[in-house]
């Protein structure tokens, strides 16, 4: 199998990164790896304790960029500077959770060695280890379907820097080639400098393909709660913009956006503008309802990705360029989440997935249906008793849009 070279941006958090190096070389025994970190002008202790690793450690190498503040700077710096063909790029808070971990990731770049190979692997909450990746890294969650299919393969859409693989040959440079700093602008912020780079080089004719393996577990410890991630969705929104103005509105599709973009465009009623403030209003008071429900509820994954959706919605609205018609803008996205719960009371009636999987294109199979032991509506009033609060929320959203 080959062989791995870990890079790892860090700033300021030299504690978690040295549990991740730990767990690494914890779960790293007996196959042949390097680490690689790259310190983004840490103010903490970081250096002096990479200093007393390296003593100790002979795989570990560091660099120090004073003047830049992107991981994507340290993600090229840390490729340029592996001495293997696979590079594995990980958060200074992702830590592998089982000693599966790398061999997840060497073992599919084995079995298909060409330069256009990229490996995912999923990234669980510490604090909801049943949750998955798709929700840390913000992108309307429209462009990669409900959830990632185990095992099977995807496009650019679904690049993730928190636990991704690649080979170093996907870029001659990395330094010219490689991540784009523009789409990762500061450390421990939203990132889409993967999803930049996969569609780049795929455009550029290299043959993408993006596996997804579950058993490459790793856990985050930065401690996420719902609030700090819409706003991480609200954040990405702009960076959503740029990758459409850098390669072209024909991607709009593939993000997911079309339909919303379509809607800023739209002609704005006679009433729109003085609609403005009160449309957002009403986002503002279902973000609030989402942090409700989910301090009751903290194991509703469909719930937490509707008001991530609207996050991120309410990001691309509120970066629109001078002249949109902000209230079409804010109707869509309030239909779109209006939808969402839509199909999560509806799966809860039929006992089929909320969402029928993977983009288009993809070939993922909905997984197989069984008939429910108790009538459609039986389930249903059962699921609307253990959840009223979305019921409540799925009613009003209706009465306020005249449905």
């Amino acid at each position: 199998m080959p062989s791995l070279s870990i890079v790892i941006p860090t700033r300021d958090r030299g504690a978690s990164l040295m549990e991740t190096l730990a767990a690494c070389r914890r779960h790293g025994e007996g196959q042949e790896l390097e680490f690689v970190v790259v310190d983004l002008g840490s103010r903490d202790d970081t250096p002096a304790r990479l200093e007393a690793l390296a003593a100790e450690e002979p795989r570990l190498t560091w660099r120090r960029l004073e003047d830049a503040a992107s991981p994507a700077a340290a993600r090229n710096l840390g490729a340029a500077l592996a001495r293997h063909e696979v590079v594995l790029f990980l958060d200074d808070t992702v830590r592998p959770a089982d000693s599966g971990f790398f061999k997840a990731h060497a073992e599919v770049h084995a079995r298909w060695p060409s330069p256009g190979t990229l490996v995912l692997g999923r990234v669980g909450w510490a604090e909801r280890p049943t949750l998955g990746s798709e929700l840390l890294e913000p992108l309307a969650p429209e462009a990669v379907g409900s959830d990632l299919t185990p095992y099977g393969w995807h496009d650019w859409r679904a690049a993730r820097g928190l636990n991704l693989s690649v080979k170093k040959s996907l870029a001659t440079d990395w330094a010219t080639e490689g991540f784009d700093t523009a789409f990762a602008p500061y450390a421990g912020g939203p990132a889409l400098d993967a999803v930049e780079l996969a569609f780049r080089r795929a455009a550029g004719g290299t043959d993408v393909r993006l596996f997804h393996a579950p058993a490459a577990f790793a856990v985050d410890a930065a401690g996420w709660n719902l609030e700090g991630l819409m706003r991480r969705h609200a954040d990405a929104a702009p960076l959503a913009r740029a990758l459409v103005a850098r390669h072209g509105a024909e991607i709009l599709d593939g993000l997911g956006l079309a339909r919303l973009e379509s809607s800023l465009a739209g002609t704005a009623g006679s009433g729109d503008a003085g609609a403005v403030a009160d449309y957002l209003a009403m986002i503002e008071g279902v973000k609030s309802w989402s942090r409700l429900y989910d301090s009751h509820a903290p194991g509703d994954g469909e719930a937490m990705k509707a008001a991530l959706s609207l996050a991120f919605a309410e990001g691309w609205i509120l970066s629109a360029p001078a002249g949109a018609n902000l209230a079409s803008g804010c109707r869509c996205a309030l239909e779109s989440f209006r939808q969402r719960v839509n199909r999560a009371v509806q799966s809860a009636a039929t006992g089929l997935p909320a969402q029928g999987g993977a983009v288009e294109g993809q070939g993922a199979a909905v997984p197989a249906w069984h008939p429910p032991r108790r009538s459609a509506v039986g389930r249903l009033r059962a699921w609307a008793r253990q959840k009223p609060a979305l019921v409540r929320a799925y009613l009003w959203l209706r009465a306020v849009q005249g449905r």
